[in-house]
């Protein structure tokens, strides 16, 4: 749903908060900390905080499911 909403207005706010809340229900998901590191690189400027945040969460995704395709694909876009 959170990668749904990247296209709509208000976009960055809500897709974030809908991960953001998916993460809260559900902390094990790798896909989860995929998705929010792709909305932080699509709408926000890209500070050092941010990039850190980016790849702190693409190695959360990794730990999690070392073959997940989306986060290997999101870390090569980094």
């Amino acid at each position: 749903l959170a990668s749904c909403q990247l296209f709509g207005k208000r976009a960055n706010e809500l897709a974030l908060q809908t991960i953001n809340m998916a993460l809260t229900l559900n902390p094990d998901n790798a896909d989860h900390y995929a998705t929010k590191a792709q909305i932080i690189t699509k709408f926000q400027y890209v500070s050092d905080n941010d990039a850190k945040e980016e790849l702190s969460l693409i190695e959360r995704s990794l730990a999690l499911d070392p073959e997940s395709f989306r986060a290997h694909a999101i870390k090569a876009d980094l």
